[in-house]
């Protein structure tokens, strides 16, 4: 019987998010748009220089899956600054501090870019290393939820943790266990209408080879080193 994931939200604190982030992690800051695959809604490059934040054209591909867009609202203040083409907001924004309503970089603690909800309806990361098997995620969230009624939900392995009412410019910390090992894993962040947030920091705990495996690795890197010498001998 599969088993159901649970979602933790606390307070973000660097001590509480190094505890959660395993050894062997992968981890997106948004640090190096330049490693990031995706462009911007007027077309330039993450790498380009005409353009250093903005609405992206559509999903971005980073080193721990892929982030897109719930769907769009089109208005709001957050979205005002990120709209590039003066059409409304449809796709995520990659933000570049100083921060926008409260939203902006969390990790790491000097860094500056971040993933932007853009006023749409929130965003959906699904977690994927290629292959790589993993049991929980970690990531960082700001300015969510925050004034009136606005409401964030989180859902993911069957399960949906919902929280309100926090107040302007809050950090939270999600941590995600699924209960079993995966290869990948869709989380959906969803937000009320126009209620901007930032993700950042995003990491996936990879589970650790056994150490059979690393040593049947270390075997056969061995034997090709054998073959190769004698390959070597043989064409002396």
């Amino acid at each position: 019987m599969a088993q159901a994931a649970t979602i933790s939200v606390s307070t973000f604190s660097y001590a509480d998010w190094n505890s959660k982030v395993g050894a062997s992690a992968v981890i997106e800051d948004f640090e190096n748009p330049g490693a990031l695959s995706g462009t911007f809604e007027n077309g330039d490059a993450l790498t380009g220089t005409s353009t250093i934040k903005g609405e992206l054209q559509g999903g971005i591909s980073t080193a721990v899956g892929t982030f897109t867009s719930l769907g769009p609202i089109g208005s709001g203040t957050t979205c005002g600054t990120f709209d590039l083409n003066g059409d409304g907001c449809h796709q995520l924004a990659l933000q570049k501090d100083p921060g926008q309503n409260g939203q902006g970089n969390i990790v790491p603690d000097n860094g500056l870019w971040s993933l932007n909800s853009n006023d749409t309806q929130g965003m959906a990361w699904v977690a994927d290393l290629g292959g790589a098997l993993f049991k929980s995620v970690v990531f960082a969230i700001q300015d969510a939820a925050d004034a009136g009624q606005k409401i964030l939900s989180i859902t993911a392995g069957g399960q949906t943790q919902t929280f309100s009412a926090l107040p302007n410019n809050n950090e939270q910390l999600v941590f995600i266990d699924f209960g079993a090992d995966v290869s990948s894993a869709t989380i959906n962040i969803r937000t009320s209408a126009n209620d901007g947030f930032t993700i950042d920091g995003a990491a996936i705990n990879v589970v650790p080879l056994p150490a059979s495996s690393l040593l049947l690795i270390g075997g056969i890197a061995a034997l090709g080193g054998v073959a190769r010498r004698r390959k070597a001998k043989q064409t002396a």
